[in-house]
């Protein structure tokens, strides 16, 4: 009889993000696996939807995996790059149905995240980038490189609180840039947030419109709220011009968790939290009208979830239920109660839509 140890459950290896191909025959997921040198390598592997074993996409780094309508699967990965000539920071690479994977950002600093929309021939990429205040492009790695081994080993803090206690902020703020797809091959990066310093750091999530024309993030005001702790709101931009086209959700003591335009681009959705004697985090969806801030409750709901995928009027979510994560339905219109719609003693997140209506995850 075989027993099960911590080197079994090593060699299990590890599912992460899954994306669902154009016409749902298949998933890209991630799978990190133990190397003998006691570190995890992330693959990417084709999983057909209706059944059948696993196979291989890519045998070097790569995660966070994303399809353009054309089937391009867009993906993250420190491979080395011509520009490299220190530490090796990830970058979009694009592998087509047919051909090999390229590259199609070389960030001076890196990628950290990205969204897409359209097509290979005719699309935008938008990623979120670490960038060095006041340092010309062409420097960045330079000075990057010569910081991290000739720079201060301190930080002086000039008002409280102080976040992140437990290690540095990193010098360089996080800044969204645009660049629009063409004949295969990326054109010429535009910073969305030039202007950008700590206004990003906080909240990562951002969100593309499916038309490709509108960008919405989470901006961190400068001014504490009464409270003395940050509050943020939603900013939407021209992915154009870059200019701000709406400020969405401010109220005193709130802060928004996550982001996310509805599939027909009409609308954003957001978790806020309001801080008062409990904080509980709320589902809002704003309108997105150039006439004012329409924000209407959906669903109200009291538990902190991630969300995973549109189903019809209702936004899939997944969240803890007595030890387990759990699938839940939240009603974008606040007609009706939330629905659960996972059950079984097992765990399920990580799910997305198929078409059809059907849904895929571990």
């Amino acid at each position: 009889m075989a027993h099960f140890d911590v080197h079994r459950l090593l060699a299990l290896g590890r599912v992460g993000a899954l994306a669902a191909s154009p016409d749902g025959r298949w998933l890209a997921a991630e799978l990190a696996t133990a190397q003998d040198d006691g570190t995890f390598a992330t693959r990417l592997h084709r999983v057909p939807t209706e059944g059948g074993p696993a196979t291989p996409l890519t045998f070097a780094d790569a995660r966070a995996p994303a399809f353009l309508d054309d089937g391009t699967l867009l993906f993250l990965s420190r491979r080395p790059t011509a520009s490299d000539e220190g530490e090796k920071r990830s970058q979009v690479y694009a592998l087509p149905s047919q051909g090999e994977a390229r590259p199609l950002t070389d960030a001076p600093l890196g990628v950290s995240a990205f969204v897409a929309r359209g097509t290979l021939d005719a699309g935008v990429l938008v990623t979120r980038e670490p960038v060095l205040l006041g340092v010309p492009t062409k420097k960045q790695r330079e000075v990057a490189d010569e910081r991290a081994a000739k720079g201060p080993s301190m930080r002086r803090y000039t008002r409280v609180p102080v976040r992140y206690w437990d290690h540095w902020l990193p010098e360089a703020a996080p800044h969204y840039v645009r660049r629009t797809l063409a004949e295969g091959v990326a054109g010429r990066p535009k910073d969305l947030t030039p202007d950008a310093a700590r206004e990003h750091r906080v909240h990562e999530s951002f969100d593309v419109a499916p038309s490709g024309k509108r960008l919405a993030c989470i901006r961190v005001r400068p001014e504490p709220g009464p409270d003395r702790l940050g509050e943020s709101e939603i900013e939407v931009r021209d992915l154009r011009t870059g200019r701000v086209r709406a400020q969405l959700g401010h109220a005193p003591r709130r802060s928004h968790l996550l982001v996310r335009f509805t599939p027909d681009g009409a609308a954003l959705v957001a978790a806020q939290e309001q801080r008062a004697r409990r904080t509980h985090p709320r589902w809002q969806r704003a309108r997105l009208g150039m006439g004012g801030d329409e924000t209407r409750r959906a669903a109200r709901w009291d538990r902190r979830g991630q969300p995973e995928c549109f189903l019809g009027d209702a936004l899939v979510v997944s969240a803890d239920d007595e030890g387990a994560t759990r699938l839940f339905a939240v009603p974008l219109e606040g007609r009706g109660g939330v629905a659960r719609l996972s059950a079984g003693a097992g765990s399920m997140d990580r799910v997305v839509v198929l078409p059809r209506g059907a849904l895929a995850g571990v």
